[in-house]
This record gives structure tokens, sequence and C-alpha cells, in this order.
């Protein structure tokens, strides 16, 4: 590939494919720009989230993913980006409450990397549920979508804490909801 486009490209056609990311981020660094420095330092972290076993050094990497992220452009993000899916439920449950009721029998382990792309850049397919998930850049998004049932991934730009996506109760573990 000769391109960032390209890069882009082949990342949507297989989001979990970890080489492209790796392959992008060398070409990244022979941009030898600022932004593409940030570039390649947040996909090859991203890529060791994915294999690193030890929970300390996932803390790290997820920490300097968050600061990368705020220096990185917007339309970008979506694309590369492999977050954990929250407010997930499972297939044929027609029933989907809004998030502040929900008790959780299945837990979600799917990462927006390994959901369909669609049109929508923001949007992608979960095979998994039989729902859309929704990227979202806001904690107040987020809340918009989890309020109406919908799967969120947020952004790593979002400061986050507990039970952010419920305005008064706990935060559940995502996954399928109880009926």
């Amino acid at each position: 590939m000769a391109d960032e486009g390209g890069f882009l490209k082949a990342i949507l056609a297989n989001p979990a494919d970890d080489l492209t990311r790796l392959v992008y981020a060398d070409w990244l660094d022979e941009q030898e720009a600022d932004e593409a420095t940030r570039k390649a330092e947040f996909l090859r972290l991203t890529v060791a989230l994915v294999t690193e076993q030890t929970d300390w050094k996932r803390r790290i990497y997820q920490n300097k993913v968050k600061k990368l992220a705020r220096h990185l452009p917007t339309d970008w993000l979506p694309v590369v980006s492999r977050l954990p899916i929250e407010n997930c439920t499972a297939v044929g449950n027609a029933n989907r409450r809004p998030l502040q009721t929900i008790e959780f029998d299945f837990v979600c382990q799917k990462d927006w990397s390994e959901l369909v792309t669609t049109d929508i850049p923001v949007e992608r397919y979960c095979r998994a549920c039989s729902q859309f998930v929704y990227y979202c850049e806001s904690i107040e998004e987020a809340r918009r979508h989890a309020a109406v049932g919908h799967c969120v991934a947020v952004d790593h730009r979002v400061f986050r804490h507990r039970n952010d996506l419920r305005e008064t109760s706990p935060r559940p573990t995502m996954g399928k909801p109880r009926m």
C-alpha cells in the first residue's frame, strides 16, 4: 500500500487484522511527521493491548492510548480503534431495556475491531448479538444510546470513571440482559 487511504481501507475490510495495523505503523514512521508518529504509536499500543496478559501493563498501555487519542483526528479513530463494547445484548432479545435497569447474563468479549463495518464510520454490526454498535465521542452521546438499549463503544479520548454510563446507579458488566 502506497498511501494512508489504502491502509485505512484494508483495516476497514478486516478490522481485527493486527498485521495491517503494524505495517501501517511502520509506514507512518517513515513519514517523519509528528501526527504520523503519534498514529504509529497508537496503532502499536492497540495491538499490544490485545495480547498483553498482565493487568498493570494493560493499564499503562490504556493510559498511553487515551493520551495519544486526544491529539489524533476524530475521523481516523473510529477506523483504527479497538474498543470494548458496552451495553451489549444477546441474539434475539426483543425486550431490550434502558441501561439503568439491566442485569447481565452474558458478558460480551468483542471489541470494536471485531465488528462488521458499515457505510457509516461510527456504526458497526455485531453478529454475536445481531445489533448495531455505535462509536461515541462523548459520555453524553454514549448515555443517549445506552438509554434506548444500543450497544456502544466509547472513544479512547473520553475520560472515564466508574459508573459513567449511568447517571444514578452502578454500571453493570456488559452483556446480555436477564429476562
